[in-house]
């Protein structure tokens, strides 16, 4: 069901019991989000059960890269979107004029690309400085990343005297959110050789 000015946050990896480190980090945003506000989870994937997707009770609309069309409507009637940076061109295809847009940073693609075979480092470079331009707010994990996104912001005039004069901190522009767990403490499921 799709409801009117509710949060999309959008993980580029699948969401739920067996995932990734993205899909772990947006899952659990949404769930605590989801206390507060209308949330939305977009995965990539089809829909099928998932007994954690279930017992956190969030909705999720499922697309394909190949098919970004898929998620304009979830685009259209946010009220705010959370998506990786890598996600943020992609968004721009389907809709130039996007609500407020939080880029998360937690995971550093420019840094990443350096090491992975067979990325076109321009056409990446290309793609991320997009969504340093159009991102109205930034998270990432550590502080130490906080550093980091602070320097790349300030080489494309993101961090410029009007925002430093009104957040000298410069916390309403960039600002940490850690990775993400679950709230319950760990149980002990089986005994483990230690």
């Amino acid at each position: 069901m799709l409801s009117d000015g509710h949060i999309l946050i959008i993980s580029n990896t699948w969401v739920g019991e067996w995932m990734a480190g993205p899909g772990v980090r947006y899952f659990h945003l949404a769930r605590v989000l989801s206390q507060e506000f209308p949330v939305i989870l977009a995965a990539p994937g089809h829909q099928k059960k998932d007994r954690l997707l279930e017992a956190a009770f969030l909705e999720v609309a499922y697309y394909s890269i190949e098919q970004p069309e898929i998620l304009a409507p979830y685009v259209q009637q946010a009220r705010a979107i959370l998506a990786p940076a890598l996600m943020v061109p992609w968004l721009l295809q389907i809709d130039a004029l996007l609500p407020p847009l939080i880029v998360d940073g937690y995971a550093p693609w420019a840094v990443e690309a350096l090491f992975l075979p067979g990325i076109e480092e321009k056409e990446l470079q290309k793609n991320l400085t997009k969504a340093y331009l159009a991102g109205d707010f930034f998270i990432c994990a550590s502080e130490r990343q906080r550093d980091w996104w602070l320097g790349i912001l300030s080489a494309l005039g993101r961090v410029n005297s009007h925002n430093l004069r009104e957040d000298p901190s410069l916390r309403r522009l960039v600002d940490v959110v850690p990775f993400g767990l679950p709230a319950e403490r760990p149980q002990t499921s089986r005994a483990v050789i230690k």
